[in-house]
């Protein structure tokens, strides 16, 4: 994303960060199906890690005319983890029923991943976003099937963690570009509205956001389980964890320049990363529960003049936003106490 940052470039990289996504997930669903204790199951999922490598090795030339060194690890690595989901649930016919309907279009999606990496660089973008629309129908296409077997506990706590990884991932990459700059009073300033970001972030998932989705699936009809577990976690995540990442890139440039206002690809992703990590929120619970979660919706309508508008400057405007979603959760929980209740 900084060797190419404007609007593009976050295009690209939600394109990128999609496909990455959805290979992530298929893993989460293979690892929640099956009996990861077996030698041979846990022996897959480790070998599946050497594509892994080389896909992340490859990230940076996904658009370019080595963009194989992306697609071909990732279909490898796909491709792995849609294996292994038929082989471990052999014994299981009912359950390998509910794949019949999403295997060979999730397979589909993979080829074309692949191929995506030869095309031309002005027709990788049209490949890679074909995938994606493949991906999305195979995960629409497999509530026509057999129900999947859901383990709700399993799915908090895979997702959890990569909420996790990606706060700590931001805070290291931010940590790594304010390394050289100079310490003054701004500075402070602008590293102390960071930090305070990144810990409301994290309050606003695990305060009870995270609790309350799961017990939603766990108290859900089996049948509907998998659908939920998608739409929650599958989809509702992944503008989430995009969001730390566009929000990460914005603190980074306001450490950088506290004192004059964002402009362009930086003012641009901190309006996106904040948008997209409340609303990922507010999708996420309305699916699970059937809740709106409207502090947070007016939080993110506040949050468009303050980043967009009003020209603050850039620590001026990242303070702003954090006591914004600050009254928004304080708000949330002494208007709804009842959210909190069931999330225990």
């Amino acid at each position: 994303m900084h060797d190419d940052s404007d609007v593009i470039g976050f295009f690209r990289a939600a394109l990128i960060f999609t496909i990455v996504w959805w290979g992530w997930s298929q893993f989460t669903w293979t690892c929640n199906g099956i009996d990861i204790g077996d030698r041979l199951a846990g022996g897959a999922v480790l070998l599946a890690t050497i594509p892994a490598f080389f896909m992340a090795q490859g990230l940076p030339d996904a658009f370019t005319a080595d963009g194989e060194w992306f697609s071909v690890p990732f279909g490898t690595m796909l491709a792995i983890g849609l294996g292994l989901y038929w082989w471990g649930l052999r014994d299981e016919e009912e359950h390998q029923r509910a794949l019949v309907t999403y295997l060979p279009v999730a397979a589909f999606g993979g080829a074309l991943a692949v191929s995506s990496g030869s095309l031309d660089a002005d027709l990788q973008e049209w490949g890679y976003g074909a995938t994606i629309a493949t991906f999305l129908m195979a995960g629409i296409a497999s509530q026509f099937g057999t129900p999947f077997h859901v383990h709700p506990k399993h799915f908090a706590e895979r997702h959890g963690l990569v909420v996790i990884i990606a706060l700590g991932e931001s805070i290291i990459a931010v940590g790594i570009g304010a390394a050289e700059l100079e310490r003054t009073a701004e500075f402070a300033l602008a590293v102390g509205a960071g930090a305070a970001g990144v810990c409301l972030l994290w309050w606003s998932y695990f305060d009870w956001f995270q609790r309350a989705t799961e017990r939603a699936i766990r108290m859900a009809e089996p049948h509907g389980r998998a659908s939920l577990a998608r739409d929650a976690y599958t989809f509702a995540h992944f503008p989430i964890v995009l969001g730390v990442v566009g929000i990460a890139v914005a603190t980074e440039e306001t450490i950088a320049h506290p004192s004059v206002p964002l402009e362009g690809f930086a003012q641009f992703a901190l309006a996106a990363g904040v948008l997209l990590y409340l609303l990922g929120i507010v999708a996420g619970h309305l699916r699970a529960t059937g809740e709106l979660l409207i502090e947070r919706v007016v939080a993110a309508a506040f949050t468009i003049p303050v980043a967009m508008v009003f020209e603050l400057d850039a620590i001026v405007a990242s303070i702003a936003i954090v006591a914004i979603h600050a009254v928004a959760l304080t708000i949330e929980r002494m208007r709804t106490p009842a959210l909190f209740i069931a999330a225990e």
